[in-house]
Parts: structure tokens; sequence; C-alpha cells
């Protein structure tokens, strides 16, 4: 229950769906080279099935819930879960899959010294 109303949610969320029905993630690449993303295979998978125009009967979404588990024990079995805690769950791992930023963020301290700071640091002292 938990699952089917975040997925039916996330399904409906128009940049979200088609960037999944177009699988955009293939051809950008992602922060780990050419690592495979199976969640979100199986997550777009799962949002192409419920919105093929041919398809009026209901949607197992078993493949996606197995890869889903496997990935997060914690939502292993059919015990009542927060549907909060699996959408952050769900987002953060198809963030680590898709991510487009290999590189890390520059840490602040590394911004003093001689360099001077970029311009929206400089306006907030």
């Amino acid at each position: 229950c938990f699952m089917n109303a975040i997925l039916q949610c996330l399904s409906n969320t128009q940049g979200l769906r088609d960037y999944c029905l177009r699988r955009e993630y293939l051809r950008e690449g992602n922060g780990y080279g050419k690592r495979h993303c199976e969640l979100m295979d199986a997550f777009s998978s799962l949002i192409a099935t419920l919105w093929e125009a041919s398809s009026s009967s209901s949607v197992n979404p078993i493949h996606f819930q197995q890869k889903f588990q496997r990935l997060v024990p914690h939502f292993a079995g059919y015990s009542q879960q927060d549907a909060q805690e699996f959408l952050r769950f769900l987002m953060d791992w198809l963030h680590v899959e898709i991510n487009r930023k290999p590189r890390k963020t520059p840490n602040i301290m590394s911004l003093s010294g001689s360099r001077a700071p970029p311009d929206n640091l400089e306006r907030l002292r």
C-alpha cells in the first residue's frame, strides 16, 4: 500500500515520468562510468508499463519491488512501512545511480586562501 501510493505519485510527476519513458539516464552517463543503473532500469520499466496505451489491466510491480528490497533490505518482506521513508530511500538510490556530477563539491575551506572567493560568496560578506 505505501509503495503503491508513492509509485502512483511519481508516475504522475510529468518531468520524472518523461525522463523514465525516454530513458534519458542511459544517454547522459553518470558519475560511475558505465555502471549499470539497476534500480533506475526497473523503475523506468515500471513507469513504461503503467503508461502503455494498450494496457488496461493492473500492473504488478514485483520486479521493481525485488530490486528495491535487495538494495534496501529494511523494506524486505511485507510488513507495514512508512511511505515517506520509502520515498526518501527510493529517491536517494535513484539519485546515486543517475548522478551526473562525478566530481566532488569543493570543500569550503579550499575557497579560503590566496584565491579570490566566487562572486556569490563575496556578496554574503
